[in-house]
């Protein structure tokens, strides 16, 4: 079954993720799906194709120096930062020799796990933080857009259009200025800016994620947050597992080109 390679193939990825922040101290935990399947199944949901990983933004920028250092012949990791052409404002790292269509872009692309960013946040809720929210969801969706290869709406070909002034360098700069600017203030609460897909999504304690806690996601010992189930209500508000799971690759695997 074509799901069940998919997964399996994400568990090396996996694999080769934890390894490597154990041996150089990189702090991470399981986020989105993942972390709820980790809490109701100790590994996948039902339907689930991917793997959500979040980290402190210190640790994320170090694990992308590390992989494009490494230069893997395995693993590779896909970011703005190693590929100017990247539509995303979070890192994929992949598997090389893999190929699969991918539903959301309509392209073909490696098999992944998705590392997302975690940063500071002062204030989770009022008109600072809904302007900011607001900003960041809408140059993600501008540089989403750039990428897929299907058809889209007349509105969204609109804001295509009328953005096209602004330069994805520009695009990113500023995606990268609004979601880092609290950083080195002494913030209480921290977001997961790139993954934020719901208006109910909010920031989470710090106390929420810290220290984290070890669990089993299939045959892996990971790390989770310290409380996992008010992230998880974070994230998908009081819905917690009713959220829709969405796919992400086809079933079907495409030929590997040598």
């Amino acid at each position: 079954m074509m799901l069940t390679q998919i997964r399996e193939e994400q568990l090396i990825i996996l694999k080769y993720f934890t390894e490597l922040c154990k041996e150089y101290s990189l702090t991470y935990f399981l986020d989105g799906g993942t972390l709820a399947g980790t809490q109701l199944y100790k590994g996948y949901l039902p339907l689930d194709d991917d793997i959500d990983i979040a980290m402190p933004r210190s640790d994320y920028e170090t694990l992308i120096t590390l992989i494009v250092s490494e230069n893997s012949s395995d693993f590779t990791i896909d970011s703005f930062r190693t590929n100017p052409s990247c539509h995303i404002c979070f890192a994929k790292i992949k598997k090389r020799g893999t190929k699969y269509h991918e539903v959301t872009t309509n392209q073909t692309t490696e098999n992944f796990i998705d590392i997302f960013p975690l940063d500071r946040v002062i204030k989770r809720h009022g008109l600072i933080w809904s302007a900011r929210v607001w900003a960041i969801q809408n140059l993600k969706g501008i540089l989403f857009l750039r990428q897929i290869k299907k058809e889209i709406s007349v509105s969204k070909k609109i804001l295509l259009y009328s953005t096209n002034i602004f330069s994805n360098p520009l695009i990113y700069k500023m995606l990268n200025r609004l979601m880092t600017y609290q950083n080195k203030k002494n913030a209480a609460f921290l977001a997961n800016f790139p993954g934020m897909v719901r208006k109910e999504e909010c920031a989470s304690t710090c106390s929420d994620y810290f220290p984290p806690v070890e669990k089993q996601f299939c045959n892996i010992r990971v790390n989770v947050p310290h409380n996992s189930e008010q992230i998880i209500r974070d994230i998908y508000g009081k819905g917690t597992y009713q959220h829709k799971q969405v796919q992400h690759f086809q079933t079907r695997k495409e030929p590997t080109t040598k």
